[in-house]
């Protein structure tokens, strides 16, 4: 176990958070980065490991804890829309209170930027917890990392052709369909909340999404990798991760 492993995994425990029902791995990157990987980690448990995070971070500036996780169908609410049309020239749709009774998963408001957006198994979620107080960190550049990354992945690995990731609606996007969607909060400078691309198809979810308006817009907009992958589609959530794992390995600063 590395120094900056045993550290974190003692500050879990000392505060009961230790994620022990689930599958749980962590392993050091370089001097200063811990990746955690929690699969199926349900959303409000997933969020008080975040804010846990935090406060490490916050007391050690020079680290940064990488969680990538996965979650059971939810959707979350954010402080709203920033108003305005979107870059296809339809209106932004905030999502109507009233329908929270007719959606079949739960629904968590919390504090990111942003509207009403969904989670579900088959979507990889990549959760950077970065103390921006530190001169070699700023959100900019930790925001392309994680969009460039996984362009890099999806076009290298899957032959994905016209991905864009520098759109007034942030997120990726081909054409003008949305594979992955981004919300940052911050707290005592530092972040959290994140990235969340949709990997895999989930009937059940997409039945849901016709109800709202995810990140103001169309349900439609959204798409999943899958849908533009050609062959055997097993596991593909586990292989976009590990070349995801494999492609920062060589690229980020550590």
């Amino acid at each position: 176990m590395s120094n900056l492993e045993e550290s974190f995994i003692t500050y879990l425990h000392e505060n009961r958070e230790y994620p022990v029902e689930n599958d749980f791995n962590a392993y050091q990157m370089g001097k200063n980065i811990l990746v955690v990987e929690i699969w199926n980690f349900d959303y409000l448990a997933a969020l008080r490991f975040q804010k846990l995070a935090q406060d490490y971070v916050s007391w050690n500036r020079d680290k940064r804890i990488y969680i990538f996780t996965s979650h059971p169908r939810v959707f979350t609410v954010g402080r709203g829309l920033v108003k305005g049309k979107s870059t296809t020239g339809t209106e932004l749709r905030e999502f109507n209170e009233s329908l929270v009774s007719r959606l079949k998963f739960p629904v968590h408001r919390i504090k990111r930027g942003g509207g009403i957006t969904f989670h579900y198994p088959g979507q990889w979620i990549f959760y950077p917890i970065v103390n921006l107080n530190h001169p070699d960190n700023n959100l900019k550049d930790l925001i392309h990392f994680m969009l460039d990354s996984a362009k890099k992945v999806v076009s290298d690995r899957y032959g994905l052709t016209e991905i864009d990731t520098r759109r007034k609606q942030i997120g990726m996007w081909k054409g003008n369909y949305k594979l992955a969607s981004l919300g940052i909060g911050l707290e005592k400078f530092v972040t959290y909340h994140g990235m969340a691309l949709n990997v895999s198809y989930d009937e059940l979810m997409w039945k849901e999404l016709g109800k709202i308006n995810p990140c103001g817009f169309p349900s439609s907009t959204y798409r999943c990798l899958e849908d533009f992958i050609g062959g055997e589609k097993k596991d593909i959530m586990l292989e976009f991760h590990e070349y995801f794992i494999y492609h920062m390995r060589k690229t980020v600063f550590v």
